[in-house]
């Protein structure tokens, strides 16, 4: 598959915000097109009170869990809602399922990925993609 990346800057969430920077796009030239989301976030500047202040609902089983794991959670939800946007379903709230999987709306496949302090997400019609798979991780020197 050819790759072609392009990069814009998305001024949703200004990158003046200390919990999680505006997106960045990478974007497949296939067809139909495809797009990444990647945003970093501060697991250390989250606040119980983000999920409320960007709109996601805090599922139970995440009560207890750490802040990082609860930072990840929002920066993945606010990232791939934010590419839900695209697709009109903006204010749609992703669900979470078995093993943790998000639990996307009925015509869309997706896959949200983080890393220590980097989130992205990938959403698609599902007319036009079967499934999605994502995965970030932090790139280890080859010694």
């Amino acid at each position: 598959m050819e790759r072609h990346w392009k990069s814009s800057a998305m001024g949703a969430h200004a990158s003046a915000d200390k919990f999680i920077s505006a997106a960045r796009w990478h974007e497949f030239s296939i067809e139909p097109p495809l797009r990444v989301a990647l945003r970093r976030f501060d697991a250390n500047s989250f606040d119980e009170g983000d999920f409320i202040r960007f709109g996601v609902h805090e599922p139970p089983d995440l009560a207890r869990a750490v802040l990082r794991r609860k930072a990840e959670y929002l920066a993945g939800r606010i990232t791939a809602r934010a590419e839900l946007r695209r697709f009109g379903l903006g204010d749609t709230q992703i669900g979470t399922g078995t093993m943790r999987a998000p639990v996307w709306p009925e015509s869309i496949v997706g896959s949200i990925s983080h890393s220590i302090d980097h989130v992205a997400a990938v959403v698609a019609d599902r007319r036009d993609f079967a499934s999605l798979g994502l995965d970030v991780e932090p790139l280890m020197p080859l010694e």
